[in-house]
């Protein structure tokens, strides 16, 4: 009867374990989110921008006092396009990546030269484009990131004097970019981020045709560029987990 009794208390005691090992597991936190893996999505924001018009070869154009001051014009406007990548996430929390970005834009200004009364400046940002790597941090399913890398704009010029056009050039520029942004990952394949981003294209010497009925021979303007971006966008996750 000893026997028989010591056996059920330990059958009843490994039973116990176990049920108390299962409601252990039960009750632990599911796995971490992991960024490895592609993606691509789409992104729409605002944008601003400074571009800065000077002489270049013959003073008297944009400064028409002839002492090469530099004329200057805020722009601002709307931006959105979409965007593919790869992420690799290694030492538990860091994460690596580069993506893609192709961006259609109506970032403009007009604005009349501050030295030649006369003049009148626009600059548009027709479309931004970028090849960037970004560096984050991962706190599971939200991540801290920078990026940067290169970035190009297609431009389109124009300076119109007492009602002429003096030209419409375009321009395709390269440059670079920063930025940092943070990404969560509200569905096991989608993703929503914010991102800022800054972008300097330098100065490009852009040739005008100007009005040969008028004797305004061709010149040249020399254009420095710079871009500022806030967007939101979202990601699907198309392979890993």
């Amino acid at each position: 009867m000893k026997k028989l009794l010591s056996r059920l208390f330990v059958a009843a005691a490994v039973a116990s374990a176990g049920t108390a090992t299962a409601a252990d597991l039960s009750k632990a936190p599911p796995p971490l989110f992991g960024w490895s893996g592609c993606y691509a999505g789409g992104a729409a924001g605002l944008g601003a921008g400074h571009v800065s018009w000077r002489d270049v070869s013959t003073p008297g154009d944009i400064d028409a006092k002839g002492a090469f001051n530099i004329a200057e014009s805020d722009m601002s406007g709307s931006v959105f396009g979409a965007q593919i990548g790869c992420d690799y996430q290694y030492a538990s929390s860091w994460v690596f990546g580069i993506s893609g970005m192709i961006a259609r834009s109506d970032i403009a200004d007009t604005n009349q030269d501050q030295f030649n009364a006369l003049w009148t400046l626009r600059n548009r940002v027709d479309w931004l484009a970028t090849i960037a790597g970004r560096w984050g941090y991962a706190i599971d399913r939200s991540l801290l990131y920078i990026r940067g890398g290169a970035a190009w704009s297609g431009n389109r010029l124009e300076i119109e004097a007492r009602d002429f056009n003096l030209g419409t050039p375009l321009a395709t520029r390269l440059g670079w970019t920063a930025g940092a942004g943070i990404e969560w990952a509200f569905a096991p394949r989608l993703s929503a981020f914010l991102e800022f981003n800054y972008y300097n294209f330098g100065t490009q010497n852009i040739g005008f045709m100007g009005n040969p009925a008028a004797a305004d021979r061709p010149f040249i303007i020399g254009s420095y560029q710079t871009v500022e971006t806030f967007q939101v966008g979202v990601n699907y996750r198309f392979w890993g987990l």
